[in-house]
This record gives C-alpha cells, structure tokens and sequence, in this order.
C-alpha cells in the first residue's frame, strides 16, 4: 500500500485556530464501562455471533428454495436443471446452517475473550461525531466519523473538536477540496489519527471511514491475528457500537457542515 498524500485544506492551520477558540461540549452522559469481559461481551455490538453465519446461510437457502419454485427456463438450463441447482443450494444451506452455529457457538467465548484481551491493550472507547464528508466507493453514502478518546482531556478534547469543525468547514467551502477530502481518506486504510492531519500535539482523536451507528464505539484492532497498532499503517481494525443498558444506541452528535 502506498504512502498516503498530504490532507487538503492545510489542517495544521485550524488546528492552531482552534486552541482559542475551543468550547467544551455540553452534551450530558458519561461513557459507558465496559472494562469487565462481562460487560464487555454484552454490550459491544458481536464480533463473532453465533447466528450470523448461520443466519446467512438460512436466508441463502429460503432464497433458493424461493427460486426453484418460480424459475423459469433459459438459453443455457431448462427449467428443470434449474430447479434442481436452486434446490441443491437450498438443501445445502439448510444442512451446513446448523452446523455452522455449533461450531460458532463452541467457539464464541475464547474468541471474545479474545477481543476482549485485544480491546484492553490497544483499543479505544471513544465518543463518535458524524460528518458529512462522502467516503463511499459506491453511490451509496457513507459518512466518514471523528471519534474522540474518552480518557482525553475536556480542554483537549473540545480542541479536536474545534479543529475538527474548522478544517471540514473550510473544505466544505471548496467543491474541489470537499471531493478531494473524500478520495484522500479512501485511499489509505481508512483511519487517521490526530497527529496525521493536525500536528504531534493533536492525540485523542481518529478520523475513520465508518462503522456502528451509535455515540459511544470501540475502535480496537482486529483480534483474530497479531494486533496492528491504531496508527496511519492499521489495515485490520474495528469500529463496534456500544450498546446502552437496554440494548439501544445513543444518536451520535455531527461535526462540521451538515451537508
């Protein structure tokens, strides 16, 4: 992979602006704790469920079975070679399905211990801010996200924040810029640190492609082969909701132009 290019929009400059300028952020709730393997496996949205496999499986064969029933012939199978084939897979799915969550469910709870071990040692809880910037590859939007430690600082943090707003603001002015942002983002791993974007002062904060839905997220390696570190380089990592105590998410606040 190659070297990533230099941001736009000179961010190092908006992150000096933003060192008078910061406001700390009024929003109530504290960050959920989830440094117990308890807690943890309950409320950080599953790595590894049982059911996901599983359940693909199941709808791949509901699909087939839908199809053998309404195929219709064509130029390369009649309709009773096709009926078969669909048949085949839906057979196929229905068996391999319970199978797989066995097997899944067996092994769930080293590999969450797994991710958990993980998590403690490099990952991080962070508060996540949504932006308007375009990340997608496809025509389907997908907002790039800011998260920001929990364990950094209020003054600190409410200057990422600042930058943050400054530098997506001045781009957001730019046509060019704001699509140059967008493909700048892409063609790296999809995470940058703080320090990439605003200077070795800038700690704290991760501008990442996407991931979860809520405000409070995981960003942490992946588990499943040596750790990369959170840096410019990660390839193999994670964003993962938090869940709240009743299963549900909290809205993330934006960042930066709405749109």
């Amino acid at each position: 992979m190659g070297k990533r290019t230099e941001p736009p929009g000179n961010p190092r400059e908006h992150w000096e602006r933003a060192a008078a300028g910061a406001v700390p952020d009024a929003r109530d709730g504290s960050p959920p704790d989830i440094a117990s393997f308890e807690s943890f496996a309950s409320r950080v949205s599953p790595l590894f469920s049982p059911l996901l496999g599983a359940g693909l499986l199941l709808v791949l064969a509901a699909l087939s079975g839908l199809c053998a029933l309404k195929v219709d012939g064509g130029p390369v199978l009649s309709d009773g070679q096709w009926r078969a084939s669909f048949t085949s897979v839906a057979v196929a799915g229905s068996v391999a399905a319970p199978v797989v969550y066995l097997r899944r469910r067996h092994t769930w709870p080293a590999r969450m211990r797994r991710a958990h071990e993980v998590f403690l040692a490099h990952g991080v809880l962070a508060e996540a801010h949504v932006t308007a910037l375009n990340v997608s590859t496809t025509d389907e939007f997908q907002a790039a996200v800011v998260l920001i430690d929990v364990r950094t600082p209020p003054g600190h943090a409410a200057r990422l924040r600042a930058a943050f707003d400054g530098w997506l603001g001045a781009l957001r002015a730019d046509r060019e810029q704001w699509s140059a942002a967008g493909a700048w983002l892409r063609e790296g791993t999809g995470l940058v640190p703080g320090e990439r974007l605003f200077g070795d002062g800038a700690a704290g904060a991760y501008l990442v492609k996407g991931g979860g839905d809520g405000r409070w997220r995981v960003l942490m390696p992946s588990s499943h082969r040596r750790p990369d570190p959170l840096d410019g380089s990660t390839v193999f990592f994670e964003v993962l909701d938090v869940r709240d105590a009743d299963g549900g998410t909290e809205e993330p606040a934006p960042l930066g132009p709405l749109r």
